[in-house]
């Protein structure tokens, strides 16, 4: 991506979930077929957040006329919501610990273990904290740097992203940003 798009878009420190498997150069239309089949199934979380959203503006244009129905129905999206996350994170193919990453609507900055060239496609299944909304991607590598501890930092732009979960991307990271914000301007308080 050029780098006038690239600044278009937010970019934040953040930890998430992270799974990187290599697509060879071979397999990358048969990789993009197996993702396109993959994504309607492990974007679950991602299209009950849509749903939710949906759900809530309906309740709020009955909210006033029928309190108690609208809470039952939040109660029941609640414990929905519990149970689809555990669901999907014990899914997903992602390990249990937290990756500090640099994130944004159109790439990712992670280190890895494994050096990368530029141009490798890769598939990255991303679980966003605290949400647990878990994001299958295809991204090509755009940097490989060595660091001082021995891994690589890794610059990928997303090749393939569906636009809803593009959308809940940069949602998080307007979020996160927000979330910062309001811890700085209580710390100066």
């Amino acid at each position: 991506m050029e780098n006038e798009d690239r600044r278009r878009y937010f970019r934040i420190r953040d930890k998430v979930h992270l799974s990187v498997e290599s697509i060879a150069p071979k397999e990358a239309k048969a990789a993009e077929l197996a993702w396109r089949e993959d994504v309607r199934e492990r974007s679950l979380l991602s299209e009950l957040d849509k749903l939710n959203r949906d759900i809530q503006l309906l309740l709020t244009e009955i909210r006033h006329k029928l309190p108690t129905i609208c809470k039952i129905i939040d109660l029941q999206n609640k414990k929905f919501d519990c149970l689809s996350r555990s669901l999907a994170l014990k899914e997903s193919r992602v390990n249990d610990e937290l990756l500090a990453v640099d994130i944004s609507a159109v790439g990712l900055r992670f280190d890895h273990p494994e050096e990368k060239r530029k141009g490798d496609l890769l598939l990255l299944t991303i679980v966003l904290a605290p949400s647990l909304i878990s994001l299958s991607i295809i991204g090509e590598v755009q940097k490989c740097d060595k660091t001082e501890t021995g891994t690589y930092a890794i610059a990928v732009d997303y090749q393939h992203i569906r636009q809803h979960d593009q959308e809940v991307i940069i949602k998080h990271v307007v979020n996160k940003q927000y979330e910062t914000l309001q811890a700085r301007r209580q710390s100066m308080d």
